[in-house]
């Protein structure tokens, strides 16, 4: 499953950014995997979960393949993707603040900032500016509050 993810996205990325001269670059700029983690809310406890529908939800941790995320950096810049380890699909949001699945296509929505505060990370939409938020009963994007609802620790 890893390879094929792993292929699928030297590939979307390598015809992303196709033209002669890129096309020569492409395996030089493909993103390259750097960890698998869960993320666990500081607030609400509640690990990021999703389903094969494209759901994006909290749910109480409990280490299955559906709240496990490969991070995928974007060679060159410090922002990554999250690719859901059992769907394959790749952690997206838009304007609205509606944060869910879709399959992986290297669009700004699709990418993501790490914003450090100590042991604990923001994690910021690139497209929306907005960040990753759980209110409890919803996860969702929402402007910077640095509440606890913002952080989160990967596990």
């Amino acid at each position: 499953m890893k390879q094929a993810i792993a292929i699928t996205l030297s590939l979307l990325f390598a015809l992303s950014l196709w033209s002669p001269a890129a096309a020569a670059q492409a395996d030089a700029v493909s993103p390259s995997q750097v960890a698998t983690w869960a993320y666990r809310n500081l607030a609400t406890g509640r690990c990021l979960d999703s389903n094969q529908a494209g759901e994006v939800y909290g749910l109480a941790c409990q280490n299955s393949g559906y709240q496990r995320w490969e991070i995928y950096e974007r060679p060159g810049v410090d922002e990554f993707m999250l690719v859901n380890s059992e769907t394959a699909r790749c952690l997206d949001s838009n304007a609205a603040g509606a944060v869910y699945t879709l399959p992986c296509n290297f669009g700004a929505n699709q990418t993501w900032r790490v914003i450090f505060e100590g042991n604990v990370r923001m994690l910021q939409n690139v497209a929306t500016g907005l960040m990753l938020d759980d209110n409890g009963t919803k996860i969702y994007t929402h402007p910077r509050n640095n509440s606890y609802f913002q952080k989160w620790a990967h596990i």
